[in-house]
């Protein structure tokens, strides 16, 4: 072959990559394990799931270790899966998010466009994927095995996953959603970790507990005094408190009654002045 490229003067090539260009995606695009989590369990709040579960099982011994995140959301079919998930850099959510396009129940999208899938590779050497849709009675398996990608010799399109199609056995009845469980866990978690990791899913979470249409929920067996229910405290931990609202003039009026409304147009450096000098009314409305 290389006799033969030696007397070719031009010619047309494709790129072909090798295998672990996946592994190395996802080391690149996922900082660390803590925000591989956090960034599927976005997804979960872009599939409109109103509860995520996060088990963190034996993750102190790899060996022996187990990750999984649970959502009851939409869930997805098998184009979704095969020509969605299955294909890295489409642009089904990169659309989405160009568009400002809003879930079904009016969320924006918190999720990277299509890193998920590198996330579960950045968390351990397995991933099992069990999905099943709002609208089907059967749920999908997908079984990665992330260490096929390390092979050297191997090119990308040689690396197959198998998926299969079964009686709802994860999702039954009416349940839907997607279950990712990833074994073998690439490092030893910690105590430190797995609270930095509520930290970052506490973020997901409204700080006005009496509204949140989304829970998240921890398991932890080996670090009890952190799993739970995530909770935001952003008001209760917040150095300084300001209580009131926005009229429709871009007024703050206080709720202390000691206080004198502040024009807030008056702060920000002419956008609200009209060429007549006139304060215009904001476009916001009041809130």
């Amino acid at each position: 072959m290389k006799d033969t490229i030696a007397f070719q003067q031009s010619g047309l090539v494709s790129f072909r990559p090798h295998a672990r260009l996946i592994r190395l995606l996802g080391d690149e695009l996922i900082s660390d394990e803590i925000m591989a989590v956090v960034e599927l369990v976005k997804n979960g709040y872009d599939a409109d799931a109103s509860q995520v579960l996060v088990d963190l099982n034996h993750v102190t011994d790899p060996s022996a270790g187990c990750i999984s995140i649970r959502d009851n959301g939409d869930g997805m079919d098998l184009f979704t899966l095969l020509h969605v998930w299955m294909e890295p850099a489409t642009a089904h959510k990169r659309k989405r998010h160009r568009n400002k396009e809003r879930t079904s129940q009016g969320r924006v999208l918190l999720g990277e466009k299509g890193v998920g899938r590198f996330a579960a590779d950045k968390l351990g050497t397995e991933l099992e994927l069990v999905t099943r849709s709002k609208s089907s009675n059967r749920e999908i398996v997908l079984q990665v095995f992330w260490h096929h990608f390390d092979d050297e010799d191997r090119y990308l399109e040689d690396v197959k996953s198998a998926w299969r199609e079964q009686e709802p056995v994860v999702f039954p009845g009416e349940e839907h959603g997607t279950l990712l469980t990833i074994r073998s866990p690439r490092v030893v978690w910690t105590q430190d970790m797995v609270s930095r990791l509520y930290t970052g899913l506490s973020r997901l979470v409204s700080p006005f507990a009496k509204k949140t249409d989304f829970v998240i929920e921890i398991n932890c067996p080996e670090f009890p005094q952190i799993q739970g229910k995530v909770v935001n405290r952003l008001l209760e931990t917040s150095p300084y408190h300001l209580s009131g609202h926005i009229d429709v003039n871009g007024r703050f009026v206080s709720d202390s009654p000691d206080e004198q409304p502040i024009d807030l147009r008056e702060l920000c450096s002419g956008h609200f002045t009209l060429p007549s000098g006139e304060k215009r009314t904001p476009f916001c409305g009041a809130f």
